[in-house]
């Protein structure tokens, strides 16, 4: 028996509970309890099911689509990341200390209230939801430019914490890893899935592949973004609110 044809004979079951509440008025009040806690428990065993269900084909689409992609983009990110590091750490300290300054002006509107759990998600859910979404825009595949974006402030940030005397390694270690282990995976995933987007849309103008495809690549990566890369940023954002600046101040 299925899992699907279970959770109908247990709805039967369910309906003959339910039944037998009306026909025993006396009782009505612990039967009524029953029913109660076994359409609730019943409910949860669908619900459970059918998550199950959307993460098994979320499993598929990246192990047969997206693994090769996310695999290049990572490798990608760490060159990026790392060339980034020691362009800044070869230039001169004054100039490297005046543009992290014009930089912090720039932004300061935006840390003045984006520090909190909340700020920091919402941020964070932006910039991927503009990776994923570039992916719309076919031939140009502009995912990457959000990718190389990430890559080259991390590796630009840790080249100049290096020249200001402070450790880099120290600072990765616990400023960017305890919540970069979930953001970096979720920013890389969003824009390998809207570059597959843009790779699907330009197959698709050139007629190698059909509507109902691309269709299936659309659903797949939202529901991806939904079920896989929201979690990982809401995750990150709690650390990184909460914990984060703890570890930071070591």
């Amino acid at each position: 028996m299925s899992c699907r044809d279970s959770i109908r004979s247990e709805r039967l079951r369910g309906v003959d509970l339910y039944r037998s509440v009306l026909k025993n008025k006396r009782r009505f009040s612990i039967l009524y309890i029953g029913v109660l806690y076994y359409n609730h428990h019943q409910g949860y065993k669908e619900g459970f099911y059918m998550l199950s269900k959307q993460y098994e084909r979320i499993g598929s689409f990246l192990f047969h689509d997206v693994l090769k992609i996310f695999i290049i983009f990572l490798c990608v990110f760490i060159f990026l990341g790392f060339a980034s590091m020691f362009a800044v750490m070869m230039l001169p300290y004054n100039i490297v200390n005046e543009a992290v300054e014009e930089i912090q002006q720039g932004m300061q509107s935006v840390l003045s209230d984006g520090l909190t759990w909340g700020g920091i998600t919402i941020h964070n859910i932006y910039a991927t939801l503009v990776g994923t979404c570039l992916g719309f825009v076919p031939f140009l595949f502009l995912p990457t430019l959000n990718l190389g974006i990430n890559s080259i402030t991390i590796g630009a940030i840790m080249g100049y914490i290096h020249i200001s005397g402070q450790s880099a390694l120290k600072m990765f270690v616990r400023g960017i890893i305890p919540h970069g282990i979930f953001e970096i995976p979720a920013v890389i995933l969003s824009c390998s899935v809207g570059f597959l987007i843009c790779l699907t849309l330009v197959r698709a103008i050139l007629g190698r592949i059909g509507a109902p495809k691309v269709k299936q690549i659309i659903l797949d990566s939202l529901r991806t973004y939904v079920l896989v890369i929201l979690p990982l940023l809401i995750i990150a954002g709690f650390i990184e609110a909460k914990i984060t600046p703890l570890l930071i101040q070591l």
